[in-house]
């Protein structure tokens, strides 16, 4: 599951979904992108104005996923999560360490910050860990939860 945001697969498609998807149903990276082009383009026929996916990724886009992760509500269930962490094993062990340079280290691992901030949604989204995000500090918290360590 990893984004090339260069070259994110059927970028005007993915923008209109968002007239056919609930936010809770989206990555972060869909629900930011999907939220500036409605906000930039107010229309869904004007969407076609977008050129690429670069016409709008940019920090606002981050500062809208990390709001994403804050808001997103938890959808726990065992074999979904268990699917995710067997797909993302090495993030997700270095991430339960829980050490004060995992999310640096985590970083480092995927191909981007965007990338990092969608599989953080992701794993908080299915009860992985309690991730959030706070802006006044500037930090992101990440916490394993009892069924990450249980299925560590």
């Amino acid at each position: 599951m990893s984004i090339d945001i260069k070259k994110i697969d059927n970028f005007y498609k993915s923008a209109t979904l968002s007239f056919k998807k609930k936010p809770t149903e989206m990555t972060a990276l869909e629900f930011a992108l999907i939220y500036q082009i409605n906000q930039k383009y107010h229309s869904k026929d004007l969407i076609q104005s977008a050129v690429s996916p670069d016409d709008v990724i940019n920090e606002e886009t981050l500062l809208i996923m990390m709001e994403y992760i804050n808001l997103v509500p938890v959808k726990m269930n065992k074999n979904i999560a268990e699917n995710i962490l067997n797909k993302n094993k090495e993030l997700v062990s270095l991430l339960a360490k829980n050490k004060e340079d995992s999310l640096t280290i985590a970083l480092q691992k995927t191909n981007n910050i965007y990338d990092l901030v969608n599989k953080l949604a992701l794993f908080k989204k299915n009860g992985l860990f309690k991730v959030a995000y706070d802006f006044s500090s500037e930090k992101f918290s990440v916490i394993p939860t009892e069924l990450t360590k249980s299925l560590i």
